[in-house]
């Protein structure tokens, strides 16, 4: 009884229709809902939301963001960082 529980539970939070690929940390945090926070590589920090490394090509930071959201049932938080960003900085102050 507790398996089939735990299964109706996870089909109920994956049919939720209210999921978002956020861009920047939302207003407000749901207890109800499921929250994925995506950090990209160094090589995504900056303006150029598909730059390109000399030996691996395209880090395509759209598509990346997208398949990890494509039908998972979570909301998404995937800011693209400003180069240099100080990640040790911002996450040790409370948010604005």
């Amino acid at each position: 009884m507790l398996t089939l529980a735990l299964i109706v539970s996870v089909l109920a939070q994956s049919a939720n229709p209210q999921v978002h690929l956020y861009e920047t940390f939302p207003p407000e945090i749901y207890a109800d809902q499921r929250y994925v926070i995506s950090l990209h590589g160094l090589i995504a920090e900056g303006d150029d939301p598909r730059p390109v490394h000399p030996e691996n090509g395209v880090y395509d930071f759209p598509a990346i963001k997208h398949a990890l959201f494509k039908d998972g049932g979570f909301n998404l938080i995937a800011q693209q960082r400003p180069k240099n960003a100080d990640l040790a900085k911002k996450w040790r102050s409370p948010p604005d």
